[in-house]
């Protein structure tokens, strides 16, 4: 079972507990507080294509210390 919504490449929402997320290839944009308080996650792993941060997208996650982010990324909100 899948702890992302994903709708048309937006990730919505994550609904996990992880300590470290590896987000899904396809996906091209992180949605506006789509990890609200997700104290648990530690680190993410962003996807090759992935353009857009959307507003607040980590708003909460006060244990995340590491982001990997690739070439491509056009905006972080």
């Amino acid at each position: 079972m899948s702890n992302f919504v994903i709708e048309n490449g937006v990730l919505k929402k994550y609904e996990g507990k992880e300590k470290e997320v590896v987000v899904p290839k396809g996906v091209i944009e992180i949605g506006k507080f789509a990890f609200l308080h997700c104290t648990s996650l530690t680190s993410i792993a962003l996807p090759e294509g992935l353009l857009e941060i959307g507003y607040s997208a980590f708003y909460g996650c006060k244990g995340l210390t590491n982001i990997t982010l690739q070439n491509g990324l056009k905006t972080i909100d």
